[in-house]
């Protein structure tokens, strides 16, 4: 992105840019005037006062005074927001104060025509008239538009991705020059935040009313309800998102006109003990549009303050990130280690972790062994061909045939929990109400197996969850009865195809400190090593040249190769490593809902991907490459339905139509699972074909 967006033919049209910068007044006021000066008058600022938070808790005078007023100029209901205002912590009070605030200078701005609103905490570039000047003109038919903005420091390198990807004709994405269309955002189908702030920014009079209209008809969009408490959700994440929902127009720079104060001389007034965390953002803001601190307005006390700042708080290292967008159009913002990229955070205080059950290694040497160190996780989720159990007990005799060692051990298998619809969408868990009837029948049918104590099922335990976690809480909720040091992950309808050294994978994963997890080979990864450098030298990366950097590693008989992006398929683990790692809270590499391989798996290959193969090193990830066969395989469980089942699913959609429906009890036989078995050699052939 060019440095300087504001210059050429349009910057000569001077014009006054009007600002509306919201104080409290003393030394933050006076030095941002003094800052303002040099632009010769081009940029008015004009000020309007900040509201006490303080004063406005429960019964507090702010009720009476500036709190009261700025409800009734808006036609909110100050009873009810003092009456809410009970409960908030202290710290929640002048988040409300800074939201009142920011309303009643909306109004202001809108009523007196303002070009945008700040706080007193910014501060310029040298070239903020012209980003302002044109990023205005951009903006004029926009019901929010960003000037200046905040973010996580993954979120700000996706955001200055787009905002310099141009298409096939050379067009910025997001339309305009110096301005995009702000994306929705989303982590694994839900709507989060992409940016925070309200350093510089634009709303219009259609917006503002909506935005008022909602908090006076429910006031629990800024009073939120959690875990017995209130808490006050700030405006600049609430605005957005209100905005967003009335499908209004939202926009941003390309290159941010103001910047968030250095910390040291100046501090905030709210989140004083995030100033360190904002100030390595700001670093990497301004590196990612190529300017430095020595770009901007500084008191001289900040311009003195910084270096010793840099040397103490480097700034945040953020692997490149695909940008990716779901299927509704939302970017997708992966879960990344931010306690990782970013060094020497300082803040509030860290959440107390649970305590994980340590449990003891056991070095295997022996198939003896391995059935004592290890256990298996089966998940499993409804199936059109629910309620028999056909696919999943075909999965489990693939088992016994090629890992007899596996068929007496611990065995846990976990039925994930479901959403009724309107219509079946089984990767989301969302099924009918007939379907749901049939998957009730299909784990009533496991606790009979179970409790059966026969063949694979002799040593088995059946945990059925009551509402929709996904594959990676699925596993996590198994890994919970797991009292092994090691784990298979299977899911239900991933067969074994093949013989495989089971007591080789043990034992490396046992012995050896820096391998924790062995995916066995599947047809994604034949012919892997070539594959490699595929994967890492996308987007211009040269992480690796060719196949042949790539080198086997040999632990007792067996190959492996290092595995740059996690497979759900078919793995054996360190059951302490996917507790403490996997799952560990503060890294977030797995979200509610999803797959492993959708966020760990993005940010494990961002990070193979700047730092080479040596990356294997802190993530402890192989494949097992023995042979170019594939030794797991997929059983389609959409086509593996019995004759009487898809009998039953006929009968059903004729008396959805009103047609008689004849009741047909009928029984699962072993002809079933050689109807699975011919339907998945068909699927095969099909493949071939």
């Amino acid at each position: 992105m060019e440095t300087n967006p504001g210059k050429g033919k349009e910057a000569n049209n001077h014009r006054v840019i009007r600002i509306l910068v919201i104080s409290m007044g003393g030394e933050r006021r006076a030095v941002l005037e003094k800052l303002a000066e040099e632009f010769k008058g081009k940029i008015k600022l004009e000020f309007i006062a900040g509201i006490d938070g303080s004063k406005l808790r429960g019964q507090g005078p702010g009720w009476d005074g500036e709190g009261g007023d700025v409800c009734k100029l808006l036609g909110i209901n100050t009873k009810e927001f003092s009456k809410r205002s009970r409960k908030i912590k202290a710290g929640d009070s002048k988040v409300l104060g800074a939201a009142l605030a920011h309303m009643r200078a909306m109004h202001k701005a809108i009523n007196e025509g303002f070009d945008l609103i700040a706080e007193d905490n910014i501060r310029f570039s040298k070239d903020s008239y012209n980003i302002l000047k044109n990023a205005l003109a951009e903006t004029i038919d926009s019901d929010l538009a960003y000037y200046g903005f905040m973010s996580y420091p993954d979120s700000l390198k996706l955001i200055h991705t787009l905002a310099t990807r141009k298409d096939k004709d050379g067009k910025l994405w997001g339309g305009g020059t110096h301005t995009m269309k702000m994306p929705n955002s989303s982590r694994n189908g839900k709507h989060v935040d992409l940016l925070w702030g309200m350093y510089g920014y634009r709303v219009s009079k259609a917006a503002f009313e909506t935005v008022v209209k909602t908090l006076g008809d429910d006031p629990g969009k800024i009073f939120w309800k959690k875990r017995g408490r209130i808490e006050i959700r700030p405006l600049d994440r609430l605005l957005p998102r209100l905005i967003i929902a009335s499908e209004g127009k939202c926009r941003l720079c390309r290159c941010p006109a103001l910047v968030r104060m250095p910390p040291g001389h100046l501090a905030s007034t709210i989140h004083q003990q995030y100033d360190i965390r904002y100030f390595q953002a700001s670093c990497l803001q301004l590196s990612l549009t190529g300017r430095t601190w020595n770009d901007i307005y500084l008191t001289n006390k900040e311009r003195e303050a910084v270096p010793a700042i840099l040397a103490k708080n480097s700034p945040p290292k953020v692997p490149n990130l695909e940008v990716i967008f779901d299927e509704k159009g939302f970017l997708v913002i992966p879960f990344v280690d931010r306690n990782r990229n970013v060094s020497n955070q300082e803040g509030g205080p860290s959440k107390r972790r649970k305590k994980v059950l340590d449990i003891p290694m056991i070095e295997v040497d022996t198939y003896d062994e391995v059935k004592r160190a290890i256990s298996v996780i089966l998940t499993t989720s409804p199936l059109p061909s629910c309620p028999s159990t056909a696919v999943i007990e075909y999965t489990l005799q693939t088992m016994a045939k090629f890992a007899p060692a596996l068929v007496s051990v611990p065995l846990i298998v976990t039925c994930d929990g479901t959403k009724v619809s309107s219509e079946n969408k089984y990767r989301r868990g969302e099924i009918t109400e007939d379907r749901a009837k049939a998957y009730k029948g299909y784990k009533d049918n496991l606790r009979t197996l179970s409790a059966s104590q026969k063949g694979v099922w002799q040593n088995s335990k059946i945990v059925e969850l009551t509402t929709r976690n996904g594959f990676g809480f699925a596993v996590k909720e198994g890994l919970k009865y797991v009292t092994t040091p090691l784990v298979l992950v299977l899911q239900h309808d991933r067969t074994f195809m093949r013989d495989f050294d089971l007591l080789a994978v043990c034992k490396a994963v046992s012995r050896r400190e820096d391998m924790n997890y062995v995916l066995l080979q599947t047809s994604s990864t034949l012919n892997y090593s070539n594959l490699i450098p595929t994967l890492l030298n996308k987007n211009g990366n040269k992480a690796i040249t060719s196949g042949a950097e790539v080198k086997h590693r040999v632990e007792f008989g067996s190959k492996f190769l290092p595995n740059v992006q996690w497979f759900d398929s078919t793995h054996i683990c360190k059951t302490k490593w996917y507790k403490k790692f996997v799952f560990d809270r503060r890294k977030r590499l797995v979200s509610r809902g999803g797959f492993i391989e959708c966020t760990f798996g993005q940010i494990q290959l961002a990070d193979f991907r700047e730092k080479g193969l040596k990356a294997v090193n802190y993530w402890g990830t192989w494949l097992l490459d023995d042979l170019q066969e594939r030794c797991v395989g997929h059983v389609n469980g959409r086509r593996a339905l019995t004759l009487a089942q898809k009998k039953d699913i006929e009968n059903t959609s004729r008396a959805m139509k009103g047609e008689h429906l004849k009741k047909d009890e009928s029984h699962e036989s072993e002809s079933d699972m050689r109807l699975v078995v011919q339907m998945r050699n068909e699927s095969n052939n099909e493949k071939k074909n």
